[in-house]
This record gives structure tokens, sequence and C-alpha cells, in this order.
């Protein structure tokens, strides 16, 4: 299972979906649990890709069907899909979901995505409540991979170069990407960034992050041009080994798209909107070449 989380409100006990049969709400958690948290290029059966958003999962509706089943003496009870169907509409209606269904499958959207996912906007008594969390929840969120990097790197007591050390400070990376990217601009640099680029300079030199930021620059994608709006920032880049990774081997790049985003021809919803927004970007340029 992967490691994470995401929140749920008490104000959710005075919702509508509460006062619906349960497994409206087992539906309901299931879809928020199992959305993107980064930008994924869904591989379909027929060898279409399909980028999936942060808060977006594509999905069928079998497969919800199969996600939700419970076991009930002994036997083992799935709905059918024509029930998940009328709870999408449900929630869709209640404006939870945004959903659409075309022969690639079902691109499911949870509207105010950032409300349920980990963000910066917390509320304080939120903060209170993280300020004092109980030991073993501490002890279990330093098995995560994130976790662990912080921790080995406080070990070792120091983020600027100690003397005599002619390697770059961690701020080099946020000044190359303020030189490069330029936006967003990252003003504050704290400790936890700090860590971070520490982390991730280890990894890459300062030319190889170059590159890496030319690309987050130069993909239309990174820096927007998506059916959300998502762009990509110095704290995600930063994240982890993996998106830099991704960046290098050209998931993001504009000639990604024109190779592996397709829909069919009367496709609806967003699977048809994120293949028509490449293609007429593409259809433009290839005008304003000729």
């Amino acid at each position: 299972m992967k490691k994470g989380y995401t929140k749920a409100w008490r104000k959710e006990l005075d919702s509508e979906i509460w006062l619906m049969p349960p497994l409206y709400l087992k539906v309901w958690y299931w879809l928020r649990h199992k959305v993107q948290h980064d930008p994924f290029l869904f591989p379909t059966h027929k060898g279409i890709g399909v980028w999936v958003l942060p808060g977006q999962r594509l999905t069928s509706l079998q497969e919800i069907a199969e996600g939700v089943k419970w076991s009930e003496w002994g036997k083992e009870i799935i709905p059918n899909k024509k029930t998940i169907l009328t709870i999408l509409n449900w929630m869709k209606i209640e404006g939870m979901i945004a959903f659409e269904s075309n022969a690639q499958g079902t691109l499911i959207s949870i509207i105010n995505w950032d409300i349920y996912n980990h963000t910066d906007r917390l509320e304080s008594n939120e903060k209170e409540t993280v300020r004092k969390r109980s030991l073993d929840t501490r002890k279990e969120c330093k098995e995560c991979k994130e976790c662990k990097e912080v921790k080995e790197v406080k070990e070792e007591g120091v983020i600027e170069p100690t003397p005599g050390d002619k390697s770059p400070p961690p701020s080099a990376l946020k000044d190359l990407w303020n030189e490069v990217v330029k936006t967003p601009f990252v003003k504050e640099f704290t400790k936890a960034r700090a860590i971070k680029c520490r982390l991730r300079m280890n990894e890459r030199t300062l030319e190889e992050w170059r590159q890496v930021f030319q690309k987050v620059k130069d993909s239309p994608f990174c820096q927007g041009d998506n059916d959300r709006g998502w762009r990509a920032d110095f704290d995600w880049i930063t994240k982890n080994q993996e998106n830099s990774a991704r960046v290098l081997e050209g998931k993001y790049e504009k000639k990604h798209f024109n190779g592996t985003i397709q829909a069919s021809k009367g496709a609806a919803g967003g699977l048809a909107r994120i293949a028509e927004m490449q293609r007429d970007k593409l259809e433009r340029e290839a005008r304003e070449n000729v």
C-alpha cells in the first residue's frame, strides 16, 4: 500500500453524503485516495498516452466496483457498474466531482482537491493537532522515504558547506531556478528547502540541474498549459529524484504530447479536451511557422 494521507473534515458528518447509503461514502473515500498526487502519463490498452493531473483518476466503473467490494458472511459482494454510475452521477450533481467516459476509460476529477490534499494552507487548529501528534505517529512518519532523507541530513548536522569545502551551497540551486525558470520566483529559502536542495545536489551537478530547469521552462505543460492550470514549481522539482528524472527523460516535452496524446474522433469530456488542446496548439504553431 502506498504511504501518505488525505484530510478528513469533521463537517463531513453534517454533509449530504453522510445521509446517503454507506456505499456512497466508500466510493468517495476510494476516489480521494486513488487520484493522482503528481502529473502522470497514463498508458491505455490501445497504446494511447493520457496525461492525468493531480486530483484526477483515469479508471473504469469496474475498477471502482472492485475497489469498494466487501465480504458479508463469507461471501464477496461486488456492486454492479450501474450502481457505481448512479453514485458518480449523484456526486457530480452535488459538485463533488466531474467525470466523463469514452473508449479510453472514465476520467474523474475531484472538485476542490486542495481541500482534501496536503497543502500549506492549514487551519490553525490543524497545526496544533500536528504539533501534538502522538509519539507513535512520529515514529510511523519516519518510515517514509522523504522523512528518512531529512533525518539523514539533520544527523549530518550541516546545511552549508564546511570550511574548505568548495562545493556550492544549497542556496545555489534556488538561485539557478530563479535565473533559468524565473516563475514561480523563489523568495524564501527555508531550512526545509535547504535540506531538500542539499539532497538533490548530491544527485546531480549544478550544470545538470541547469538542463533540468531549462526543460521545465521550455515545457508548455510544466508552465501551466494544461486543462487544470497546474504549474511546476521549485518545491515540486526538488521534492524527490523522480520528478527531475521525468523532466530529463522528456516526459513533459511538447513533442511527447504529439506522439502519445490522442483521442477517438467522437470522444467527449476530459480526455478529448486534453487531446484537442494539444492538437490545436501544435497546429497553430505549424501555421505560424509557414
